[in-house]
């Protein structure tokens, strides 16, 4: 239950994503299991090539890394129609960074297929997430959070005139609640008297894009789109409302012979539609923190840093609202998840790839690309506040399955992404 004189630790994005307790996996062990990944579909891959795609069930193993969390298996499996009006239904479970279930009915479509419909829930039972609670492009002293969540969310999709215009809208509620803190040494930062609360969270997401797409058909479409998305927050608890404006541009374009140039580009702001309290002294006297009654100067140290910087990533919120984050797997991708957080952001991306056929449903591709990033609660900081990196990728699709290996690098950072078993 949320009461009303505690201020939630807050992001604004809400990824999914935890560790169990007693399974703390080793590198070994994600080597021994990335190896049975690659038997599996190795062994399947041409099986599953000779047959046409029908109704059947699914069995799915995947693996993924994202950058912040560390390595993530599990199983995936269920039923799907290929009917008029048919759906998928289907359930997962995940071990490792995560302690997770899920269930998912997707795909229920109307009207000549233009209209679909997707619901889900998704159970987290221990997150652990590397944050910091910085603002824009600071340097920024990361600790570990730890905490669980149950979600819940429904979308509604629709595409006309051979996909030129789709019109997307979701709801999504959140419960987030709160356990602890470490820090990079895996110690408990002790947070005495804290009011951090629970976040009961929901999401509303309406979106138009226009897309035009080269005559040719692929498995990975090539042309134009672009559009607008509004997102709108609407919080349990002390903390401001806000909503997001994001616009998108995505180009993928042939050059020759499998090469192709792709591009993509966005601007978030955010907006406040209700605001909270801003006042830090007011914030330090919602969060009750006493550091003084800690067991040591270390963990008093922590503690204090801790408390200095919830506060005013708070009272930034909370006036200025956050954009959608930089960082991780999609932007940004030499930074972990949700790095770079403010209330304007911008993003540019340059790709040149070169796609090649191994069969007639399995593709390869490799890649390399540059991405710009900016971050800054005021507009006019937003050219002195920007980040830059280069990477390269080798990716496999397959029958609506994609398996990607990544690595980025900046001038103050470096991350690899690995995802086996995600969808296109």
């Amino acid at each position: 239950m949320v009461n009303n004189k505690n201020m939630l630790c807050l992001h604004t994005s809400f990824p999914l994503l935890a560790k169990v307790e007693n399974m703390r996996l080793t590198h070994l062990q994600f080597k021994v299991y990335l190896i049975f990944l690659f038997t599996f579909y190795l062994g399947f891959l041409p099986a599953l090539s000779a047959q046409e795609q029908g109704s059947g069930w699914i069995f799915l193993p995947w693996a993924i890394r994202p950058a912040g969390i560390g390595e993530v298996y599990g199983v995936v499996g269920g039923y799907q129609s290929r009917s008029p009006g048919g759906g998928t239904f289907l359930a997962g479970k995940s071990i490792g960074k995560i302690d997770g279930e899920g269930l998912l009915l997707g795909g229920l479509s109307f009207w000549d297929r233009s209209i679909t419909v997707g619901m889900g829930v998704v159970r987290i039972n221990e997150l652990r997430w590397e944050v910091s609670y910085t603002r824009g492009m600071a340097e920024d002293q990361p600790v570990l959070l730890f905490a669980n969540a149950l979600g819940g969310g429904i979308s509604l999709k629709g595409s006309f005139w051979d996909e030129f215009l789709t019109l997307r809208s979701s709801l999504v509620a959140v419960n987030f609640v709160f356990e602890h803190y470490e820090n990079t040494d895996l110690e408990r930062i002790e947070f005495p008297g804290t009011g951090l609360s629970d976040l009961n969270s929901s999401i509303l997401t309406n979106e138009i894009s226009l897309a035009f797409w080269l005559p040719e058909k692929k498995k990975i479409p090539q042309g134009l789109r672009f559009g607008v998305r509004q997102t709108d927050f609407h919080n349990a608890t002390k903390l401001s409302e806000t909503r997001n404006l994001d616009w998108f541009l995505a180009a993928d374009l042939p050059l020759w012979q499998g090469l192709a140039l792709s591009m993509e580009a966005f601007r978030s702001d955010a907006t406040v539609t209700r605001q909270a309290i801003v006042d830090k002294n007011e914030i330090l006297s919602t969060l009750d923190v006493d550091c003084d009654t800690t067991s040591s100067t270390a963990q008093k140290t922590d503690c204090e840093t801790l408390r200095t910087q919830l506060t005013d990533y708070i009272s930034a919120h909370n006036e200025f609202g956050t954009a959608r984050p930089l960082g991780g797997s999609r932007y940004l991708r030499a930074y972990r998840e949700g790095r770079f957080r403010a209330a304007h952001t911008r993003y540019s991306k340059t790709e040149l790839s070169w796609t090649f056929s191994l069969s007639d449903r399995l593709n390869g591709q490799l890649g390399v690309f540059r991405e710009t990033g900016e971050a800054a609660d005021q507009v006019e900081d937003l050219p002195a506040a920007n980040r830059s990196t280069e990477g390269a990728g080798f990716r496999l699709f397959f029958n609506g399955i994609s398996y990607h290996l990544e690595y980025a690098k900046s001038d103050d950072s470096s991350e690899w992404h690995l995802m086996l078993g995600g969808s296109l």
